[in-house]
């Protein structure tokens, strides 16, 4: 027989096999008439509802300086093994985010990595076409690195894949370029069986990725750059048990169902799909439209333990989280804060499903925890031979929440520079901590920093409030210190924040308090909810700056950018990637978290063409008002909700400061984007309309709205009869300075009093009755009444300097009015007050009048928060019950003002009971 002949003839056996699958592929299709999502639909099945409180990132692990390629988790869940194109494993504690082991390989370009069943080995394989065993009890050699204990070597490409087989530390399953996959027996280095390669039921392209069945371990499947997935006996070698088709593309990932009876697929057609092994039907795509643009490559996947849920990495940094029941994307993580910034490459679950781990192209691991929720899931037979399976969470009731802050320094790069910054566990801005109303915190920080949880209550525990020198001393480095507070009767959005220095710049995060369990918001339920902290960021080093303003006794140059989750936004330059955006449906509506977590400027926020609906302030419920944008100060919290009933399209959410005195800041326009789903980045974005810079009428306005709810659930429990009045006048000076170049220095201080900070924890000297530390003699009124807001005072500007605080009696009701002054100029300023919500019951322009302006205040609903701004010349009045014991601090919240001094502390004596009084110190305080 010719050449030709043959030829001809294998083009002919090739159209019929190509027919034959034709018609098998409509026969299939005949036969499946629906798919997994249209049969739960059909049924009445409810969509899963899962939002950024149920799953998010409470860590990141930093150590790799190249791209990361694989991951993998030990049977014990708190190990996870790494790697990268920096040519190194890395081994971690998840639990710690400490480097157990850091092995250095012989090929650089390693692309799979696998632990053993038993924890004890790992092996990877890359572009040298070997798979390397490392056992991890090995010792090391003479240059500390850990030798390799088996080499598997017989692969003629790449080794794209490894898995251990279940149970067994001495056999494993590797995938190859060479189109084939291989059964090891790694105590021998032998191969047992070899799957595809000269057998013609292989695949006709390299190998990408393999997953063994759990439930039985003699078969797995395998995923080809020919666009297949193959399932494989390992006790038959010879043929693929079954072929699956579908995809258009590599590929890259495939993942066992937990029954065993199904895997998933991911595809570079940006395409998941769910096959059955036993009909080799398709039983759902899993596909999101990106508007004109073709959807990006899928690249890893993983299932959660019930199987309800899909965990998808794409190319372009997206995370999805899909419902496999109906099809539809639940979440999307690569949109949150403090999400990778490049390709997700591989993701996998602990043991137990109660961590993600994703790896990024950026360098980065990153871990999410989920949220307890209850729900009822069940993943329902889409045909007879598919069985009924049903998970129950258990409902979640009042809980211990445990977060891990370590304090580590990272490279971070905006508006075309790059710094080391402070962060907590590598993450800028830092982890969100999440909690339930009655829930007990235990934050547990490594080294050198304090922490201020903004706004908790801290019932007679001041011990966990945080500032340095005033409720303890600092943790130093090294050293450990766990923050444990109860959150009795919060619920809505505070912070955490550094409180030494000004490290706030960078070491700041949101805490989000849900309601108890089985009860709902006052106002409508959200489709979904977003963090947004805005910020302040300088290229300099910020202690730097402020060093050089204190040396010349003068303000230091204020910030480069304003930031919203850390990003300044596509206004600055060289910040296409350093823009947070935010993706929504049209009808839906969304529940913002906003945080101002700016050092110095109080700001507007707005979205273009869209109306924000205030519900909430310094977690506390308001009676709901509409506005085109907000007003809030540092310190302060606002959640809103946006109802996406616009033009689709991309929209400018934007903050900018306001500033209604004669003084300079950094006026510049930090930007995210709201972006209607379905809609390309190339559209571009809607411009949003901001207050002008010094609209006083708009921020007396806006505050004037604000009111507590006062319902008979959310009472405002305002004081009606006042034992103690203060009044405090804020205000600018200069004193003499030594040290400093001109000879003087800017000061603050409230009544002419200049805080000194002491040496010693203020609440330690209190609860041990420790002499010399501070007394209790601060005025309750300035020393010399003068017209506080007439022209301007720029003579005889020297204050007094002191720790003086000033004490108050147990349960008494305390109203203090606090008055600008035109002290060298006169300025807002966001006074906040530690331990305690209170209420404001009035402001004003100008000088408060102690005899008109009481009959205007409000003593019905005025708003109940921790921070309140005192208006620019004018006048605040608060109002509160001191019912918790201690030292609590109260400042202004401008940064620069606090370092000046504009600061004092209240003692708050105790009860005449044991429950009325200071709990003794932790063991762990750290000593000073």
């Amino acid at each position: 027989m010719s050449v030709a002949e043959l030829k001809e003839r294998h083009v002919a056996a090739s159209e019929t096999v190509n027919s034959l699958r034709e018609r098998l592929r409509q026969k299939r299709a005949s036969l499946l008439d629906t798919d997994v999502a249209g049969y739960a639909r059909s049924q009445g099945k409810a969509a899963l509802t899962f939002g950024p409180t149920d799953l998010v990132c409470c860590r990141t692990l930093q150590g790799h300086t190249g791209k990361v390629y694989s991951l993998d988790w030990t049977l014990e869940k708190n190990r996870i093994v790494s790697a990268s194109q920096d040519g190194r494993l890395i081994v971690w504690n998840a639990l710690t985010s400490q480097k157990t082991h850091a092995i250095k390989l012989h090929c650089a370009w390693v692309m799979t990595c696998a632990f053993s069943p038993t924890g004890q080995s790992v092996a990877c394989g890359g572009l040298d076409s070997v798979c390397s065993i490392f056992n991890l009890s090995s010792p090391c050699d003479k240059d500390g690195n850990l030798p390799v204990s088996r080499t598997l070597n017989g692969h003629k490409g790449y080794v794209s894949a490894c898995q251990y087989v279940p149970d067994e530390d001495t056999h494993l399953i590797t995938g190859s370029g060479d189109q084939t996959c291989v059964l090891w027996d790694i105590t021998t280095g032998l191969r047992t069986s070899v799957f595809g390669g000269e057998f013609q039921s292989g695949h006709t392209g390299d190998v990408l990725s393999v997953s063994i069945c759990q439930t039985n371990s003699r078969m797995f499947v395998s995923g080809s750059c020919d666009a297949t997935a193959r399932l494989w006996d390992t006790r038959v070698a010879s043929r693929a048990v079954r072929t699956f088709h579908g995809h258009k593309g590599d590929v890259n990932a495939v993942k066992f169902f937990p029954d065993g009876n199904r895997f998933g697929t991911g595809s570079d057609d940006g395409t998941c799909r769910l096959f059955d092994i036993r009909t080799g039907h398709q039983l759902q795509v899993y596909h999101q439209q990106h508007g004109d643009n073709e959807a990006p490559p899928v690249k890893t996947i993983a299932f959660s333990i019930s199987g309800r849920l899909l965990f998808a990495g794409y190319t372009n940094g997206d995370c999805y989280v899909w419902d496999t029941l109906l099809a539809r994307v639940v979440l999307n993580l690569g949109s949150l804060q403090n999400s990778h910034e490049g390709q997700i490459s591989c993701l996998g679950l602990s043991a137990d499903g109660s961590a993600l781990c994703t790896g990024s192209w950026d360098t980065n691991l990153k871990l999410a925890s989920k949220m307890a929720k209850t729900t009822n899931l069940c993943f329902c037979s889409l045909l007879p031979f598919l069985c009924l399976v049903t998970f129950f969470f258990i409902p979640a009731k009042a809980a211990v929440k445990s977060y891990q802050f370590n304090i580590q320094v990272k490279n971070v790069s905006r508006l075309c520079h790059s710094k080391p910054i402070v962060t907590v566990n590598g993450m800028f801005p830092g982890p969100t901590i999440y909690a339930r109303e009655g829930d007990t915190l235990l934050v547990n920080v490594t080294n050198h920093a304090q922490y201020n949880m903004h706004g908790l209550k801290q019932y007679r525990n001041g011990w966990a409030d945080g500032p340095a020198y005033i409720t303890q001393c600092p943790i130093m480095t090294g050293n450990t210190y766990t923050y444990n507070m109860t959150i009795t009767g919060q619920r809505g959005t505070l912070w955490w924040h550094a409180h030494i220095f000004w490290l706030r710049a960078t070491v700041y995060g949101a805490i989000v308090i849900l309601p108890k369990q089985g009860t709902g918001f006052p106002f409508p339920q959200p489709y979904s909810e977003t963090n947004l902290i805005l910020g302040e960021w300088w290229n300099n080093d910020v202690e730097e700056v402020v060093k050089q303003g204190n040396r010349l006794g003068l303000p230091p140059n204020m910030s480069d950018a304003h930031t919203i989750n850390g990003k300044p936004g596509p206004l600055f330059p060289c910040s296409e990637k350093h823009t947070f955006a935010m993706e929504v449906e049209q009808g839906k509506t969304y529940l913002l978290r906003i945080i101002n977590a700016a050092l110095n400027d109080e700001l507007f926020f707005a979205i273009a063409g869209h109306n924000l609906t205030v519900v909430e302030i310094d977690a506390v419920y308001t009676k709901p008002f509409t506005s085109q944008a907000i007003l809030i100060a540092p310190g302060q919290t606002t959640n809103v909700l946006v109802q996406a009933n616009h033009v689709p399209s991309r929209y400018f959410m934007a903050a900018r400061p306001f500033m209604d005195a004669p003084l300079s800041i950094d006026n510049k326009t930090a930007t995210a984007i709201l972006q209607y789903k379905g809609i390309p980045n190339s559209v571009l974005p809607v411009l949003s309309q901001l207050p002008a810079l010094n609209d006083t009428a708009f921020a007396l306005s806006y505050n004037a709205k604000l009111k507590s709810l006062n319902t008979a659930k959310y009472p405002a429990n305002v004081p009606l009869k006042v034992d103690r009045q203060l009044f405090y006048t804020i205000g600018l000076g200069i004193n003499q300075c030594s040290t400093c170049l001109n000879g003087t220095q800017l000061t603050a201080s409230l009544n002419n009093f200049t805080f000194v900070m002491p040496k010693i924890g203020l609440l330690q000297a209190h609860y041990f009755n420790t002499k010399g530390v501070f007394t209790t003699d601060f005025p309750d009124r300035p020393p010399t009444p003068f017209n506080y807001t007439g022209a301007p005072l720029t003579a005889n500007l020297g204050t007094k300097l002191g720790t003086r605080l000033s004490k108050i009696a147990f349960n008494s009701t305390v109203e203090l009015v606090l008055q600008d002054t035109n002290l060298l100029t006169v300025e807002s300023h966001p006074f906040h007050l530690h331990g305690y919500n209170f209420f404001v019951v009035g402001t004003g322009v100008g000088n408060f009048d102690s005899k008109k302006d009481p009959a205007k205040f409000n003593l019905v609903d005025p708003p109940e928060r921790n921070t309140v701004g005192v208006p620019t010349g004018g006048w605040a009045a608060i109002r509160f019950r001191a019912d918790n014991p201690g030292v609590w601090f109260m400042h202004c919240h401008l940064e620069l003002h606090t370092g000046w001094g504009l600061k004092t502390a209240f003692v708050v004596e105790n009860g005449k009971s044991s429950d009325q009084s200071v709990l003794p110190p932790p063991a762990d305080l750290p000593p000073c």
